[in-house]
């Protein structure tokens, strides 16, 4: 994704937490966050809305901490819950506002990033998301909020998101049903040899445990885990706090120890967890507005993280 100098454009311009301008008839995208880059499984953000206490409590945490990742997987699940249907949602994603970045959910974008230039957030950051043509009229016109971004999913432009989204989770499901019914020990050393931890390039060891253990588990395969499995892969080598479904909080763990990552690098929550997660998160140092590009006349590009 290129990435302009921050001296290139007035300080007072600047959006959080995304720039996208034309120059030379180029685009260019400026994408910083704001510690810690957080995850959230969809079911997630439908509990933290729809419950006052921890919806209080997360947004008051998070005003002065904190990026939400966006896939734009995740965009078309959100997309799914009509407005009418979900006006908690809706609201959450509106106090949410500009305080996200977009994540790529490409396990192997990441991957060939990572070990090309050993940037483990910049490889993260999803330039489908920040090429696509609706995405972009809107953040030209400097509607960030992550509320404006779902509204994108609405009508001819969600439909086609949602078939891709769709698409690439039945692929993974017959890829795994398909691997699972033919593949011997040794073909999975060799496809998928197990990995240690590196924290330049995390995304390799990461996919391949996760691929081995769900070609070793004995649990059903479905469409829904083809699409858990893409969250928490991607999540897994590029937040700093992920919250996930119970089953596969529990794998993502199984994959910490498996690898040798440690606990610090991403911390892992389920529906058990949220009490942690939200002390965890207000253990970590204020970074509101810290990371602002504007603010940063000596930092030669952008960054995120």
């Amino acid at each position: 994704m290129p990435v302009v100098s921050f001296r290139d454009y007035e300080p007072a311009r600047l959006h959080k937490m995304i720039r996208l301008d034309t120059k030379d008839g180029a685009r260019h995208a400026t994408v910083w966050s704001e510690p810690p880059i957080i995850y959230m499984d969809n079911w997630a953000l439908v509990r933290f809305s729809a419950d006052p206490v921890l919806r209080t409590e997360f947004l008051g945490v998070f005003r002065d901490r904190g990026t939400l990742a966006v896939s734009l997987m995740s965009v078309a699940e959100i997309g799914a819950h009509r407005a009418q249907q979900r006006p908690e949602l809706r609201s959450f994603l509106e106090a949410i506002g500009p305080r996200w970045v977009p994540l790529t959910i490409d396990p192997f974008s990441v991957m060939n990033t990572q070990e090309g230039s050993g940037s483990r957030q910049s490889a993260c950051l999803s330039s489908a998301f920040l090429n696509d043509p609706h995405f972009s009229s809107k953040l030209l016109a400097g509607d960030l909020s992550l509320v404006h971004i779902v509204d994108l999913t609405r009508g001819g432009s969600g439909a086609l998101l949602k078939a891709s989204s769709d698409r690439s989770t039945h692929d993974l499901c017959e890829c795994i049903n398909a691997l699972r019914s033919h593949s011997d020990p040794q073909a999975l050393e060799q496809a998928w040899p197990q990995m240690s931890f590196n924290a330049k390039a995390s995304m390799r060891p990461i996919y391949n445990a996760f691929v081995r253990l769900s070609l070793k588990d004995s649990f059903k395969w479905t469409a829904n885990h083809a699409r858990d499995l893409y969250h928490a892969i991607t999540s897994m080598g590029c937040a700093d706090m992920t919250v996930l479904d119970p089953h596969w909080a529990n794998q993502a763990r199984k994959v910490q120890k498996l690898i040798g990552m440690p606990l610090d690098f991403v911390r892992v929550y389920s529906k058990h967890d949220l009490s942690r997660f939200l002390a965890d998160l207000a253990a970590f140092p204020p970074s509101r507005d810290l990371f602002d590009p504007g603010k940063l006349a000596d930092v030669p590009q952008a960054a995120c993280g």
